[in-house]
């Protein structure tokens, strides 16, 4: 997915951990968020909670899941 936004030429930040999301989310302002279901730490729920209950970081959040076979 990050390969298909960059090849876009849209400007992509990723992390590892759900606790990174608000810091880096409060620091860039994104037009949109895609959290990963599995993203360690939180629950994606909670993470989207939590950027929700400030005004600076209310914009559209995403989640995706891996498809699994």
């Amino acid at each position: 997915m990050r390969a298909s936004f960059k090849s876009a030429r849209y400007a992509v930040e990723t992390t590892d951990t759900a606790d990174e999301v608000a810091q880096l989310a409060d620091g860039k302002l994104p037009h949109v968020i895609i959290l990963d279901l599995l993203l360690a730490g939180k629950d994606d729920c909670d993470t989207i909670r939590q950027l929700k209950s400030q005004e600076r970081t209310r914009f559209p959040c995403l989640c995706s899941q891996p498809t699994l076979r």
